[in-house]
């Protein structure tokens, strides 16, 4: 599942765009947030977190509260190799699903290049 931000927070992430993006919990109660710099570096909330003890604070969080959702907000030049470990370290501790969240793509442009028409149109 591909989802938006509501506000903007993170260890200096670039996030990747994309379109039909879902709005997602903010409220830190609800959520834990895993963020992936471009150099890999590894945060969980605003601690980093050796790549070795991802799992191990994830199921901690679990236990503390089964109905936590996790986020993962990876800059978009960072390796897809880490996002998917991320994402294996995850299920691997118990969540059931992971967020990708990304900044969404506004499409303001699309309906001014229908209205100067597609290219080969007389």
């Amino acid at each position: 599942m591909l989802v938006t931000p509501l506000l903007q927070k993170g260890m200096g992430v670039t996030l990747p765009a994309a379109r039909n993006v879902q709005a997602v919990s903010e409220n830190e109660e609800e959520i834990v947030v895993v963020a992936l710099t471009a150099g890999g570096q590894v945060f969980i909330g605003k601690d980093a977190v050796a790549k070795d003890r991802v799992g191990a604070r994830l199921k901690q969080r679990l236990r503390s509260n089964a109905a936590v959702q996790m986020q993962i907000r990876a800059d978009r030049s960072a390796r897809f190799k880490d996002v998917r470990d991320l994402v294996r370290a995850g299920r691997e501790a118990g969540f059931s699903g992971v967020a990708l969240i990304a900044d969404e793509i506004k499409d303001h442009e699309g309906a001014a290049a229908g209205a100067s028409g597609a290219p080969g149109e007389d």
